[in-house]
């Protein structure tokens, strides 16, 4: 899908992603607009993954909050959404039936042109870049998950760990392989 009525903030946005991506795919993806770059993960942004419900609840109660809500990628056929989060962040952040991607050496995400949805992979902007840099606070996600569960009737949490630790947001041991489909360096992404 081509777009051309697009705002100053989604094409600042395309640009903010592709920065840091294979500059000849990048180049061609900006002016395409359509199809999957492939963007580094951790250079930019490290990723939380959470159930596409969580998610929408969560990034409710931040919006409601006056808390600023960075770029979110959602994927319609796993029904998961992937905040982006500040580099480095990830790391420590483990929730069951959550997951993680931090920087890794041919660890991408697989990006949608802004305002566009790829019908092929399944996955579009929730909240869109804007090429700002700012993203999502961890610690501001972590309050908002706990006033979530917390509101829920019986106040039930996740799973415990596999460790069998009680979970806390604040203090996760569990970190599942990433659930939106990454794509290898060095590799065109899929059209």
């Amino acid at each position: 899908m081509f777009t051309d009525h697009l705002d100053g903030a989604t094409l600042t946005g395309a640009r903010w992603l592709a920065a840091t991506a294979d500059p000849a795919a990048a180049e061609r993806w900006l002016r395409e607009r359509t199809g999957l770059l492939p963007v580094p993960i951790g250079e930019r942004f490290d990723v939380l993954y959470l159930h596409e419900g969580w998610a929408a609840a969560v990034l409710e109660i931040l919006r409601v909050n006056g808390r600023a809500v960075g770029p979110v990628l959602r994927s319609v056929r796993e029904q998961r959404m992937g905040v982006l989060v500040a580099p480095g962040s990830a790391e420590h952040w483990t929730l069951p039936n959550s997951a993680v991607s931090a920087k890794a050496d041919t660890l991408t995400l697989a990006c949608p042109f802004p305002g566009t949805y790829d019908g092929t992979s399944g996955l579009l902007w929730s909240y869109l870049p804007e090429g700002s840099g700012d993203l999502t606070s961890t610690t501001d996600l972590i309050d908002a998950l706990d006033a979530h569960f917390a509101a829920l009737p019986d106040g039930r949490r996740p799973e415990a760990s596999p460790a069998g630790a009680p979970v806390r947001s604040r203090l996760l041991t569990y970190s599942p392989p990433p659930i939106l489909p990454p794509c290898e360096s060095g590799r065109d992404a899929p059209r």
